[in-house]
């Protein structure tokens, strides 16, 4: 049978890197890229002789013994080849043209993601009540790796023994310890939203909010905000980011609760 191979990209990957991987792959085996837009121009363009030829790099063997230092191209069998990434603009156009199939993966359903947080808990052998799971797959923000993350920081936060159940009660006490609020936003995403909230309405640039906020745009915009638009909180215009009447309320809805509070 066919195998499939995952591999997590990163901007260290070079040349030979890739000729190293092929070395496990066999015929019709899947080789599945993830992160590809981290990928360097010289391994992006590598891919390009893969696609068109089979052909991976590979260092020569020396024929006095010496050390080998150059690099021949060897022929492979053809893989089914996956490039995965949310930022597709940073791959090379010439590599984009290559791919035949392009696929838009929607975000994950809350049933999805009650799922994967009913299988990370058996995983970690942690026993959550029905409330208590769907609140923290509703925290989960449609990632799936937060899932484990937030069952490895539940358990840490309570200590309970392996037979005890997790609770609603036990979750929400936590994620406010985490400053997940009860809309499930984190303080970064508060701070954007009341950013907003505080511009009165006008459309704000995204490198205006990252300087207002005190955080780099590239996280801004891969991290904070996503998330923020699916909900339908937060619109875009051509002149910037603006809050939705639902961001609206939510943002003065929490305002109102610091005023009550205060």
């Amino acid at each position: 049978g066919t195998s499939c191979h995952l591999y997590c990209s990163n901007n260290a990957m070079g040349l030979l890197d890739l000729g190293k991987m092929a070395e496990t792959w066999a015929a019709c085996d899947w080789v599945i890229l993830d992160e590809s837009h981290v990928l360097v121009p010289t391994f992006q363009e590598a891919l390009y002789r893969l696609i068109d030829t089979w052909q991976v790099p590979r260092v020569k063997a020396s024929p006095n013994g010496g050390p080998a230092r150059q690099i021949e191209w060897c022929q492979i069998k053809p893989v089914t080849l996956v490039l995965a990434t949310d930022q597709p603009g940073a791959l090379l156009n010439a590599l984009k043209k290559r791919f035949t199939l392009e696929v838009t993966l929607q975000p994950y359903t809350i049933e999805e993601m009650i799922a994967i947080v009913r299988q990370q808990a058996t995983e970690q052998n942690l026993l959550l009540s029905a409330q208590a799971a769907r609140l923290l797959a509703e925290s989960c923000q449609d990632i799936p790796r937060f899932a484990k993350h937030r069952l490895q920081a539940l358990r840490h936060y309570y200590s309970l023994s392996p037979s005890d159940e997790y609770s609603r009660s036990h979750v929400q006490g936590f994620l406010v310890a985490q400053g997940i609020d009860e809309h499930g936003r984190t303080q970064d995403q508060r701070n954007y939203m009341n950013f907003l909230g505080a511009r009165g309405g006008e459309n704000v640039s995204l490198h205006c909010i990252s300087t207002g906020i005190q955080l780099d745009k590239q996280y801004v915009a891969k991290d904070v905000e996503p998330w923020l638009v699916r909900q339908g909180w937060i619109g875009f215009r051509t002149s910037g980011r603006y809050l939705t009447d639902a961001g609206k309320a939510i943002t003065c809805l929490a305002q109102d609760e610091v005023t009550d509070h205060d």
